[in-house]
């Protein structure tokens, strides 16, 4: 999508004493809500999208269907897990926000193309949570969370090749790419990097936790603007 382009209002004045004069120009265009420029704007653009869904009976029955998967699988979890899913699903919603242009003062997103591409990311994530696997069976398979993906796979002995994607939901400021051997020690998969980087990956009460130690010195080689790929992942289903 194409996002439109807004041009700074123009003004030029002229002083003739006594008198001020202004020319008139065309009015001021509304302004895009930012939430990244101005932290007021983040609840606004939240409220704004959480409207449109409620409104529209397409959003609003993909989003019953997603809440209604959620309540079906926290109770599979453990504590720790069902807070993991919690705040999972709160940074999914957070991500609606950066791929739309929202205007302040709109009570609720109108354009056809932001409406069709938010019915996909919620189907996404309805299909997403429908695949959720609380109980899985070993470390291979398809890893996911709404910031990012872990593709495990068994290639012989101790050694995994896993490969890693990740991004930051919120702005997009950083994204990460990784993909490696993996060797398996006990209950954990490690890969050990240059200058004291490691990444070591674990599953506890049915979600995938990785954890990141960035180089001693300088920035990680995979990762842009100090990203990371850390973070909690689910396992999910085969489709079909």
């Amino acid at each position: 999508m194409t996002l439109p382009s807004f041009a700074a209002p123009w003004r030029r004045v002229l002083f003739a004493a006594p008198i001020l004069f202004a020319i008139p120009t065309a009015s001021a265009e509304p302004e895009r809500l930012s939430c990244r420029a101005r932290h007021e704007d983040c609840a606004k653009e939240l409220a704004i999208i959480e409207a449109t869904i409620r409104t529209d009976p397409a959003l609003a029955a993909i989003r019953r269907e997603a809440d209604e998967r959620l309540a079906a699988l926290l109770p599979q979890y453990d504590e720790a897990g069902r807070a993991a899913l919690r705040a999972d699903e709160e940074r999914f919603r957070r991500s609606l926000r950066r791929e739309l242009y929202i205007l302040a003062g709109s009570e609720r997103v109108d354009d056809a193309d932001s409406l069709s591409w938010l019915r996909d990311a919620l189907a996404r994530r309805r299909d997403g949570l429908r695949r959720d696997d609380p109980a899985p069976a070993a470390l291979d398979g398809v890893w996911a969370g709404a910031a990012g993906t872990v593709e495990i796979s068994h290639f012989q002995s101790a050694d995994y090749t896993v490969t890693m994607d990740r991004v930051d939901t919120d702005f997009l400021a950083w994204t990460c790419d990784y993909e490696a051997m993996f060797r398996l020690a006990g209950p954990v998969l490690e890969a050990r990097l240059d200058r004291g980087e490691a990444i070591r990956i674990t599953r506890e009460g049915g979600v995938l936790l990785v954890k990141h130690t960035p180089p001693s010195e300088g920035v990680t080689a995979f990762c842009g603007a100090r990203g990371s790929l850390g973070g909690v992942y689910f396992q999910l289903a085969p489709p079909g």
